[in-house]
């Protein structure tokens, strides 16, 4: 009887102690519903994502895409756009000269007059105010040509304005240039 009560109470210890150990390992709650608010209302819809995952039979990986078109509308762009605010076109060249790697990498724009036309239509667009609402990969025009599958994407700014590129996206893989956005000044 005196071993079934020491088993019992030994028992009955060691749950206390994982019960306790749970509670303080448990990940705590945060009040602050202002920042968990402020995070909900940061994250851009990317429209025809999914829609543009079936339809490419590329090699590229579109994993992080989604993501990176965030990142284009809301860091990219408009750092940009602050960085080249006041310069005129000469300025703007020597800028993409300057920044070249970092401007492909971040932008998928590879020469000086696309940049420049970049620079020129987002500041005629926007007035040196960019906020995008939304982004939609526009499909309707979708092919796959010459390596390339071609389409739109358009970051929306509100009052009826976007912000509109084509995007060539590799097939095959390789490594240059597997993405590149164009500025698409008429429609």
């Amino acid at each position: 009887m005196n071993k079934i009560k020491i088993i019992l109470a030994s028992i009955i210890v060691v749950l206390i102690v994982f019960v306790t150990i749970l509670i303080y390992m448990k990940p705590k709650k945060s009040n602050n519903v202002e920042a968990t608010k402020k995070t909900t209302e940061t994250v851009l819809q990317v429209e025809n994502y999914n829609v543009l995952r079936r339809v490419y039979s590329g090699q590229i990986s579109l994993d992080s895409f989604e993501d990176d078109l965030r990142k284009y509308a809301t860091e990219y762009m408009p750092a940009i756009l602050e960085s080249t605010k006041g310069m005129d076109e000469q300025q703007i060249a020597s800028y993409y000269q300057e920044n070249k790697d970092t401007i492909a990498s971040q932008l998928w724009i590879y020469d000086s007059n696309n940049f420049s036309k970049m620079i020129k239509y987002i500041r005629d667009k926007s007035k040196y105010n960019l906020n995008v609402k939304n982004i939609n990969i526009e499909l309707s025009d979708y092919q796959e040509a010459s390596n390339f599958a071609n389409f739109k994407v358009y970051f929306n700014i509100g009052n009826d304005e976007s912000i509109v590129f084509a995007v060539k996206l590799k097939i095959k893989y390789s490594q240059k240039e597997k993405i590149t956005f164009i500025p698409v000044t008429e429609e």
